[in-house]
């Protein structure tokens, strides 16, 4: 199951939960686990500072932050996502809105899944992970 909470109603005509849904089935087959619950906050600079702070001792925006609830094979998490920290990646780095959110919203989901992005050779695996599920979500 996978759950979208908006805190600016706005933001809810970027999410296609029943296109993201059919995406969480092919990935759960593609790492061979069951994503069972997925739930994504999407929330200001603000909040994720407040988050950032009190749960990881970091005093810094980020655009993501994935705090899994995993038993095994069965994945769960909570995903926060900064919408300032996705418009200003979106504005850097030349591609739209609505691209980059998919990716941050991916890059949370491979994190409960395991993948780390702190060494190089980490970086490297999850961005090529984040590209082939951006391209199938791209071509539901």
């Amino acid at each position: 199951m996978v759950k979208f909470d908006y805190e600016k109603y706005i933001w809810k005509k970027f999410i296609e939960p029943k296109k993201f849904a059919l995406l969480l089935k092919k990935i759960e087959e593609k790492e061979q686990c069951k994503i069972i619950e997925v739930n994504y906050q999407l929330v200001s600079d603000k909040k994720i500072l407040e988050i950032n702070n009190r749960f990881l001792n970091h005093k810094y925006y980020t655009d993501v932050i994935a705090f899994s609830r995993n038993r095994g094979l069965r994945k769960m998490a909570d995903i926060y996502i900064s919408i300032e920290r996705v418009q200003d990646n979106s504005q850097n780095l030349g591609v739209l809105f609505q691209k980059e959110l998919n990716r941050v919203m991916l890059h949370g989901l491979l994190h409960v899944l395991g993948y780390k992005d702190v060494e190089k050779k980490d970086k490297t695996l999850m961005s090529s992970k984040e590209d082939y599920y951006l391209d199938l979500y791209e071509n539901i």
